[in-house]
């Protein structure tokens, strides 16, 4: 998929699932021997969803928009919002397909909205970024586990 295509493509997920689209906030796109890597961001209703392809592997990060800066992994949304544990999102051996991810996010999105309002966003995002660390560290503790597994030459 080119960087126009990806972008193309974010638009259309968001388009078929019928999220308020407001703007388009930001959109890059980098040629070829970048590894096709792209990004583009959307206000939809109070949050911001930025669709990002990084060496091939396509993610969607969210952020409040009335808190912008600091996106957040679309699984630390789950995990801090209780429809995820730590185990499931760290089970993943990769991304998920961004069509799956708008779909949890349309399904969502009442709870999403509510979460992401000017009233409950600072303590949404203290949530995101409990979420996005205990994920992290349980990560890291799957690492060490392989690691441990792995015999030594």
């Amino acid at each position: 998929m080119t960087e126009h295509n990806f972008n193309t493509h974010a638009r259309h997920l968001l388009a078929v699932a019928g999220l308020p689209v407001q703007a388009v906030i930001h959109e890059r796109a980098l040629h070829s021997e970048h590894f096709g890597d792209a990004e583009i961001s959307f206000r939809v209703g109070p949050m911001h969803v930025r669709f990002d392809r990084d060496r091939g592997q396509e993610f969607v990060d969210v952020c409040p928009a009335s808190i912008p800066g600091e996106y957040f992994q679309f699984g630390d949304l789950e995990l801090a919002m209780g429809w995820k544990t730590v185990d499931e999102e760290c089970s993943k051996s990769a991304p998920e397909p961004l069509s799956s991810i708008v779909d949890r996010l349309r399904a969502h999105y009442p709870q999403i909205q509510d979460a992401f309002s000017s009233t409950r966003a600072r303590d949404t995002v203290a949530k995101l970024s409990q979420a996005s660390r205990q994920r992290g560290a349980a990560f890291v503790d799957h690492l060490r586990r392989i690691a441990e597994k792995t015999p030594k030459e």
